[in-house]
């Protein structure tokens, strides 16, 4: 019986260093529902369950770049996006 190849899922967004929201949490759910996940880090955070302490974005060029080795490394055909500007977050919903 041929098995099916797992669906992987391109996540562009931020760290959360509490883990309970960005790109840990998108990682543990896509792991929940049988999916792999491939990563575009766009800032790393300093944060709690309560508050943003702090926000470190990544270069566009360097998040593009890691973007580009995802998409040539593996096939995928959804994504997930979050992204942190201006103190506004903004998220792409899947396609």
């Amino acid at each position: 019986m041929a098995m099916t190849a797992r669906p992987n899922v391109l996540v562009i967004g931020g760290s959360d260093s509490s883990g309970g929201a960005g790109i840990a949490r998108d990682i543990a759910t896509l792991s929940h529902f049988g999916a792999r996940a491939s990563l575009a880090v766009t800032a790393v955070t300093v944060q709690t369950h309560a508050e943003v302490i702090a926000v470190e974005p990544m270069p566009a060029s360097f998040v593009a770049a890691q973007m580009l080795a995802a998409l040539s490394a593996d096939p995928m055909r959804p994504s997930r996006s979050e992204c942190w500007r201006r103190r506004k977050r903004c998220r792409q919903s899947p396609m």
